[in-house]
């Protein structure tokens, strides 16, 4: 998690909990957030010196945390910022998957086996249907693979998977001759999508 987001995240469970009847503390925050009290501590003094944060001392250890209007203007900056780049990215990686799958589907491609994650698979799925190529999320066998028309189907993967079951077998499929390529490449490269259409592996 970035810096920024780990403050957008810290604000925003700042600005919920402002209406609750329970005073949360530092440990509460850093458990919310899933970030360490030191880092939770560390960003509320900077939120207060900033200007975003009021800090009122109720009774020995116990602090009320309040967002002041100006903490309030931030969160809701930073979130507007937030979803545009969001909504940016997604309607960038669903144009790179329209193309990618066009560009098999014009190639004679029939399946499409998606070893990656459900947020980016369905995607794929949607993709796969409306150029009528045959889409999966279940790595088949090597001897699965032989059933599949080889030259005709492709893998796309994840490259952070060297230990799972699902890489195994997607390893064991490139040998029986289906071709593979990286998610990463897919979404994050900068090449024309012909480019690797083939489904050669990079490395």
């Amino acid at each position: 998690m970035s810096k920024s987001d780990s403050e957008l995240k810290l604000l925003e469970s700042l600005y919920f909990s402002q209406n609750g009847a329970q005073c949360l503390t530092q440990r509460d925050f850093a458990l919310v957030t899933g970030m360490s009290l030191g880092m939770v501590n560390a960003m509320l003094s900077r939120f207060a010196e900033r200007g975003w944060v009021t800090l009122t001392r109720l009774s020995g250890r116990k602090i009320k945390y309040a967002l002041t209007p100006d903490g309030v203007n931030e969160v809701l900056r930073r979130s507007v910022r937030y979803l545009r780049t969001t909504v940016k990215s997604a309607m960038l990686y669903q144009k790179r998957v329209h193309d990618y799958v066009r560009a098999l589907a014009e190639n004679g491609y029939e399946n499409l086996i998606f070893d990656g994650p459900d947020e980016i698979g369905y995607l794929f799925k949607y993709e796969s249907e409306s150029f009528g190529i045959e889409f999966t999320d279940e790595v088949p066998s090597k001897t699965e693979s032989l059933l599949l028309s080889p030259e005709r189907s492709i893998i796309v993967s994840e490259r952070d998977r060297e230990a799972s079951a699902a890489e195994a077998a997607a390893k064991a499929a490139a040998e029986a001759g289906v071709k593979r390529v990286w998610l990463s490449d897919i979404l994050l490269s900068n090449d024309n999508v012909t480019g690797y259409e083939s489904g050669k592996d990079k490395n």
